[in-house]
């Protein structure tokens, strides 16, 4: 009983962790598409963070900084949906919903 309850948590981490490497390259990837290349950036970083898990359907918020060869630094904001009821993580939205200066 302890070994299939062990067993099911594992697995449910696995496949977390492996929507929130879909959820992160998702949002990178429309970021990408909207920005394209920065002259003079170190590198565009990331965070990801779950805010809610419903019926199989997982709601990302993914945090993206970059910044240019002036100096200035920005952080954009997305909010990615995805459907996890299979398995799969497949994407269902992606949406920019703030961009800040800093």
């Amino acid at each position: 009983m302890k070994l299939a309850l062990l067993m099911t948590l594992f697995i449910s981490a696995v496949a977390h962790a492996s929507c929130e490497s879909k959820a992160t390259n998702y949002a990178v990837r429309v970021y990408e598409a909207a920005i394209g290349p920065v002259q003079g950036s170190e590198g565009m970083e990331h965070e990801t963070k779950l805010v809610s898990t419903r019926q199989g359907i997982l709601d990302y918020l993914v945090t993206i900084w970059d910044n240019n060869e002036d100096g200035e630094i920005w952080e954009v904001e997305y909010q990615v949906v995805v459907d996890n009821k299979t398995g799969a993580c497949r994407k269902v939205l992606v949406k920019m919903i703030a961009t800040r200066e800093l």
